[in-house]
């Protein structure tokens, strides 16, 4: 049967994951080196996942080591290994962790660390979207099989671009490759990485993601012409762009926040405070994502030129990348100069301050196109 184009970017996304996991997960080498010179102390810093095995092996000659670890492993933050020529030691983690790896021997050798099993960011990714996927298939089934129509989103859904939609792979593969390190995630989200959240991986992915979803309707106005036969009221067709928004935004949104809090480089331990310390800031973020597509929604209402909408959606996506504007509600997108974690932050007191803007100006902004919808201006020039 033929599906949609959201069905079609959930089955895409599907594919993404699965080749995602096979070509990073399973078997593989995390690092492989020789120390510079006979004698000299060689580090380095490897990663590991929550669920992970690591086997660190030395070959060519005796060679001491040190670990120091992110988090406690087994009640210790260092240990220290004395490996013999061929000899191997493996290591279960049941939480995330970075290692820092210092040997010492006196003659060159190897040192070769490999991970086994299947990442829990991967699985869950895996989980989500093929959950996203399968529902998708089942309205479709059901669609054909009981006759059902809904004119208004099979519009919106046709108006999406696959072409662009590809874009998006490319950024979220750059992005699946990030090792944020650095941040002790276990202490929660950080000021940076809550606005990291509100801006969704920044305008380079959010830019195809909006472009994708209106760039059709921009470029190809003979097709809504001809929809002013039709008696579709405005309104609904505006609610249906906000409905296909959330449809196609939603997996990609959740697939970068599991890359967040359980990808590689990341020192989750447990799911203790989890709503709380991610998933609130995730919940904002996303209507902070929500709150700039009903503004490129607004503009192109109101501009009704092709021209000056795709220059407005790339203007207000690079102003909000570069923090250049700092009024509400922009100012949910501006990183301070400095701030406190672990107290209020300087120029954002709290998350609940970032909720309150995001959800009083995405209603606004929703009452306000609506308004413009219903007025006799916009029924006049416009039907769709």
């Amino acid at each position: 049967m033929k599906i949609s184009k959201v069905t079609a970017v959930y089955i895409m996304l599907f594919v993404y994951v699965i080749g995602y996991t096979v070509i990073t997960d399973g078997s593989g080498v995390l690092y492989s080196g020789t120390p510079a010179r006979p004698g000299d102390p060689t580090s380095t810093t490897v990663y590991v996942v929550m669920g992970e095995t690591i086997t660190m092996k030395v070959t060519g000659n005796d060679a001491e080591i040190s670990i120091n670890f992110g988090v406690k492993y087994n009640g210790n933050y260092t240990i220290l290994l004395e490996l013999k020529n061929g000899e191997s030691v493996m290591m279960r983690f049941e939480g995330s962790n970075r290692l820092d790896i210092y040997l010492e021997s006196e003659e060159p050798m190897t040192l070769t660390v490999t991970k086994t099993g299947i990442s829990l960011e991967s699985r869950l990714r895996l989980v989500v979207i093929g959950v996203f996927m399968i529902a998708a298939l089942s309205v479709e089934w059901l669609v054909k099989r009981r006759e059902l129509s809904f004119p208004t989103l099979s519009f919106e859904m046709k108006s999406i671009s696959l072409a662009v939609m590809s874009l998006v792979f490319l950024s979220i593969w750059q992005d699946d490759n990030f090792l944020p390190g650095g941040s002790n995630y276990s202490m929660g989200l950080d000021y940076t990485q809550k606005i990291y959240f509100m801006a969704f991986r920044g305008p380079i992915l959010l830019l195809p993601l909006i472009l994708s979803l209106h760039i059709n309707r921009v470029l190809s106005p003979a097709k809504l012409r001809m929809l002013r036969t039709y008696p579709l009221n405005p309104i609904r067709i505006y609610l249906s762009r906000i409905a296909i928004f959330f449809l196609v935004i939603l997996p990609f949104f959740i697939i970068s926040f599991i890359h967040e809090i359980f990808g590689r480089g990341t020192f989750l331990q447990n799911f203790d405070g989890l709503a709380p310390k991610y998933v609130l800031p995730a919940m904002v973020a996303f209507i902070a994502t929500l709150l700039i597509f009903l503004m490129v929604l607004l503009i192109e209402d109101v501009l009704r030129n092709r021209f000056l909408t795709l220059s407005s959606t790339l203007l207000i996506l690079l102003i909000t990348g570069l923090n250049i504007l700092t009024f509400y509600p922009f100012y949910i997108y501006n990183e301070p100069l400095s701030a406190d974690v672990e107290n209020d932050f300087v120029n954002f007191p709290n998350l609940a301050e970032a909720a309150w803007v995001a959800v009083s100006a995405s209603l606004l902004t929703m009452a306000l196109n609506i308004l413009y919808r219903r007025s006799k201006y916009f029924q006049r020039i416009a039907r769709v």
